[in-house]
């Protein structure tokens, strides 16, 4: 299903992989299956995908990417993604921030966007 493009599917199958659930565990597969759904907006999918950015679980460290992920999620209701937000805000230079807020408030679900 999550091949097919059900999003709900792509999201749980980023878990399964995230936790090691009925698959090994393997934090980039994780990691592209929560990019495809947050990019489709998947909330759950966007914190998720958050916190790999900025963990570096299946991809680099990249926490102006987290940012933007947490305040998107955060712009669709997600209260814990604002509180982490807010955390990583404090860390970062503010043109990245500036940056993360202009991004998130520019994204729309389903368009396509530079890594």
């Amino acid at each position: 299903a999550a091949g097919g493009g059900d999003t709900r599917a792509m999201h749980d199958l980023g878990v399964y992989y995230a936790r090691g659930e009925g698959v090994a565990a393997d934090d980039a597969a994780a990691f592209r299956w929560f990019r495809q759904a947050a990019e489709q907006g998947v909330v759950d999918s966007q914190y998720n995908l958050a916190v790999l950015y900025e963990d570096g679980r299946g991809v680099g460290v990249n926490e102006a990417e987290a940012l933007f992920w947490f305040l998107t999620a955060g712009r669709a209701g997600d209260v814990h993604a604002i509180q982490r937000a807010n955390a990583l805000e404090a860390r970062l230079a503010p043109m990245l921030v500036d940056q993360a807020h202009v991004r998130a408030l520019a994204f729309r679900p389903g368009a396509t966007r530079p890594q």
